[in-house]
């Protein structure tokens, strides 16, 4: 939240700043699969820099994110927006305080008494990638959401990247060095796997972590099947 955040808007890379107004006009509510609607913020990851790069004609790429539950998150961000994450100590009764070591005490403190007073249960979570443009002229987007009620982001993090070695270890990875996936991997290639080892024919059942949906020009959604 302290740091300058790369986004991808315009067709240009882009700096912004949480608080400031580029970062604020950032921040969206979404519907998340299975975890319901949370908003989220700019948030610095390395997609919205390779993306661009790898992948020719994009105008957008953009990350954003929260942390569960929102008054944990609301939390942090408050203690930011007050200047707590400054690493210069203060002079506190003839002690010098690092307010971001506060900061970080006070959050971990805190913690355990938002989980009980949300009710919040198992770790959660959701990886969300929303792709828009136009088809045939007319607006489209497609939504993919791998979610886990249990595990936070294990699915989303894990499953992606065993099915990337498989496909290393298949061949299918031609490109050499430390890269993106987007730089060596056809996403079709990922696509036939995940219906080959996931079995994207429960893509229908609420227990899958994986869905994919279709979105047209006036709104109806459409879940995608094998």
């Amino acid at each position: 939240m302290s740091i300058d955040i790369p986004m991808f808007l315009d067709g240009e890379f882009k700096q912004v700043k949480f608080f400031e107004p580029e970062g604020i006009a950032l921040r969206e509510e979404v519907d998340f699969f299975k975890l319901g609607r949370h908003k989220v913020y700019p948030y610095p990851h390395p997609e919205t820099i390779t993306l661009p790069r790898y992948l020719k004609g994009l105008k957008r790429v953009t990350n954003k994110g929260t942390v569960l539950p929102d008054e944990y998150y609301e939390l942090t961000m408050e203690l930011c927006r007050l200047g707590l994450a400054s690493k210069e100590p203060l002079l506190v009764r003839e002690c010098k305080i690092s307010p971001y070591d506060f900061a970080i005490a006070y959050i971990i403190r805190e913690r355990e008494r938002i989980l009980k007073e949300t009710n919040f249960g198992s770790q959660k979570g959701c990886v969300m990638v929303v792709v828009s443009g136009k088809k045939e002229g007319k607006p489209k987007k497609y939504v993919f959401s791998m979610a886990s009620e249990s595990q936070a982001l294990g699915e989303g993090t894990g499953i992606p990247a065993a099915l990337g070695a498989v496909l290393v270890w298949q061949g299918k990875y031609k490109a050499e060095g430390v890269l993106p996936p987007e730089a060596g991997i056809d996403p079709v290639d990922f696509l036939d796997l995940v219906k080959k080892l996931l079995g994207m024919e429960k893509l229908g059942e609420t227990d899958y972590p994986l869905v994919i949906e279709s979105i047209d020009e006036s709104g109806r959604r459409e879940r995608l099947s094998a």
